[in-house]
């Protein structure tokens, strides 16, 4: 594999953020005690109707130092939009992280993991481990780091590609694929098509050291805007379909992908949306579900009974 070409020396970093004034001050703090400052920030504010954007600038102005910065209003049309915005304004630096609105990094995120990319000529981003706090408790640390550098898509399939906070990409790859891919029928799968499409195209580098900070359910204590995956009711069948669309895609660009544990993902994945759905009593979709279940694995037994009680129901 040729090594990755290089662009100017340097790091971008790019926050999207909706409805979240006192959450985005909080991170950007974090961004500010790097050990190794971004080159330029660029703050993207999507459709805010509240005063966040105001208070970022005004933030910024007091606190940014001599870092560039760059505060960009877009009209409300996702996380996905926002970051493509942002990343047409990072210019030829090598390296951009995309962190979310409410996550936390340590002091030396950044300058760990551009250590392990340019130790990395040929890897297509450096990928940290991630923590978990749930409103004021931390979870124990989340597995991910050295076990999805070797094998990204199926691990991504399983866990979910909300891994976007704790990774620094090399500017030319994400050019490479594309960008964020931009969805209209779901939201739920843009992160983990980009993020499969990547790892066609490289290896990952692992920045062993301290777990950047995920934060869930801060939001909602304040009064302020959720996680965009989880304002959907029905986000596993979301997940369910358009995972499944996902699948069939990369199997076109890389027909080695057609394996029995992704085969697996789809049906468990299919079958979590049938049991929502059950809950919810809406028996021919949940029906509907479990059959995609067993189209995926029929050989677990779990999901032929909950097929043929999903009969007798409605």
């Amino acid at each position: 594999m040729d090594t990755i070409a290089k662009g100017e020396e340097g790091v971008a970093v790019v926050i999207p953020v909706h409805n979240r004034p006192t959450i985005l001050q909080e991170t950007l703090v974090y961004v500010m005690r790097q050990t190794l400052l971004p080159n330029k920030l660029i703050i993207v504010d999507d459709g805010s109707s509240d005063d966040t954007a105001s208070q970022a600038e005004d933030w910024l102005k007091a606190n940014a130092g001599s870092v560039d910065w760059m505060l960009i209003r877009n009209s409300h049309s996702g996380a996905a939009i926002a970051r493509t915005t942002g990343f047409k304004e990072i210019g030829d630096l090598q390296y951009v992280a995309f962190l979310d609105s409410d996550d936390h990094w340590p002091t030396d995120f950044l300058e760990r993991c551009v250590a392990n990319l340019e130790a990395s000529p040929d890897a297509v981003l450096a990928i940290t481990e991630r923590k978990y706090r749930i409103l004021a408790d931390e979870m124990p640390q989340s597995s991910g780091g050295a076990e999805i550098v070797a094998n990204p898509i199926p691990w991504l399939f399983e866990h979910g590609a909300g891994i976007t906070s704790c990774s620094l990409l090399r500017t030319s790859s994400v050019r490479k694929v594309g960008g964020w891919p931009i969805r209209l029928s779901s939201e739920v799968a843009d992160d983990s098509e980009f993020f499969c499409l990547l790892s066609l195209e490289g290896p990952w580098a692992f920045a062993e050291g301290e777990p950047v900070l995920f934060h869930i359910g801060n939001a909602v204590e304040r009064n302020e805007s959720v996680n965009l995956s989880r304002k959907y009711a029905d986000r596993d069948l979301r997940w369910a379909r358009s995972h499944e669309d996902l699948y069939q895609k990369l199997l076109k660009l890389d027909p080695s992908l057609k394996t029995t544990r992704l085969k697996k993902s789809l049906a468990d994945r299919w079958y979590r949306a049938g049991k929502h759905c059950h809950k919810v009593r809406d028996w021919s979709e949940a029906r509907s579900c479990f059959r995609r279940a067993l189209y995926w694995n029929s050989q677990k037994w779990i999901y032929w009974k909950r097929f043929l009680k999903s009969g007798f129901k409605g």
